[in-house]
């Protein structure tokens, strides 16, 4: 499903697409060191929609999708919150100012957990305001525009508050985040846990982490049990925790790309010094296996040495124009990214292919498709 042009020539600023329980598909172009986001809805029934352009922030990028619901999706970019509707291809800010004072309020953190109840959809967050000596912690009614649950960011003595990454782990209903602050003129690194309202479960202290700073987490964290928890650091650590405590594991020789969760089992992908795909296991006590071939990635790439029909529906009349030979419009192979993959249907995940490019006056623009692709891991 060809949906537009996208500035920069593959391996493209965009994020693994998601899709919702409805059949409309997200996709979102940012990357963290890009102060711009762009949403596209893939309508169920055919049709895209690219109007959505809100992000917050001239120093921070786009972090990801933190959930879906029945028929809508959110995302979370620099400072804003964001909802996007997958029957309307409308999007808005969630919570842009404080309802009761009239400030500005910062996202400086969104636990992608979004629940869904009869009555209302809620996600924990930490906002602050340019007031707030450090953020709080709050559950966001994304229906209502409203935050509840609210309590100051502990401990009351701490300064320099610094959102070094959060995860979530939806089946246990738990949430996580890396913070790193300074008390007492010390440097302190903490792995919080939450429940699904945003309430504190425990906070544990994490050695060897004292130089990370704001966003330095590659995607989310992730966990199997809402219990273990692990991801990976843009200096290709990985940062690891339970209810115990937590460390860092230094660099392999394998590139580490993102950590991903699929069917319960957690893995670290990456490329060898060729810049093939490998793919590494995770146990249950966060001991890394060893790294082998992700012979899943290998075979997308093959699949893709061909001209393949894509379905031009930006416009009516759609029509099938074929593309010869699309690379992955994400990394350097299918399925290598920071973030995990969606399941989009049984063995099967959403990717993303760069077709034609063409040169405008100023930057390369290169023509984007989804595909739903096979996927498996080891």
């Amino acid at each position: 499903r060809y949906f537009g042009e996208v500035r920069g020539a593959a391996p493209l600023n965009l994020l693994p697409p998601i899709s919702d329980r409805d059949g409309n598909v997200y996709v979102l172009y940012g990357s963290p060191n890009l102060n711009q986001a762009a949403a596209y809805i893939g309508h169920a029934r055919g049709g895209w929609t690219t109007e959505c352009e809100i992000h917050q922030s001239d120093s921070r990028g786009a972090h990801g999708w933190v959930g879906r619901g029945d028929d809508r999706a959110w995302y979370w970019s620099g400072d804003a919150l964001v909802g996007v509707s997958g029957t309307t291809g409308g999007c808005s800010q969630i919570l842009k100012t404080d309802p009761r004072t009239g400030a500005n309020v910062l996202f400086r953190a969104v636990i992608p957990l979004v629940v869904e109840s009869p009555s209302r959809r809620t996600v924990p967050a930490m906002v602050q305001t340019a007031s707030d000596r450090a953020p709080f912690h709050v559950l966001v009614d994304l229906d209502l525009g409203r935050y509840s649950n609210s309590r100051p960011f502990e401990p009351a003595a701490a300064t320099d508050v610094a959102i070094v990454g959060v995860g979530a782990d939806r089946d246990s209903g738990t949430g996580f985040a890396v913070v790193r602050y300074q008390l007492d003129e010390q440097t302190v690194v903490e792995g919080l846990f939450f429940d699904e309202i945003g309430t504190s479960i425990a906070r544990v202290p994490i050695t060897g982490a004292s130089a990370v700073g704001d966003d330095a987490l590659l995607g989310y964290l992730q966990s199997i049990d809402g219990k273990f928890v692990i991801g990976l650091l843009e200096t290709g650590e990985l940062i690891k925790f339970d209810r115990e405590g937590g460390t860092t594991v230094a660099p392999g020789p394998m590139t580490r790309v993102g950590v991903h969760k699929w069917d319960d089992k957690l893995y670290v992908v990456g490329t060898d010094s060729n810049g093939q795909p490998q793919i590494a296991a995770i146990s249950a006590t966060g001991e890394l296996g060893a790294a082998q071939a992700w012979t899943s990635s290998l075979a997308a790439m093959s699949s893709m040495n061909k001209t393949l029909a894509v379905l031009d529906e930006r416009s009516e009349p759609r029509q099938t124009v074929g593309w010869s030979t699309p690379k992955s419009a994400i990394g350097v192979a299918p399925f290598l990214s920071a973030h995990r993959l969606d399941a989009y249907a049984d063995g099967t995940t959403g990717w993303l292919l760069a077709g034609p490019s063409f040169q405008n006056e100023t930057n390369p623009q290169t023509s984007v498709a989804f595909a739903p692709i096979g996927v498996s891991y080891p």
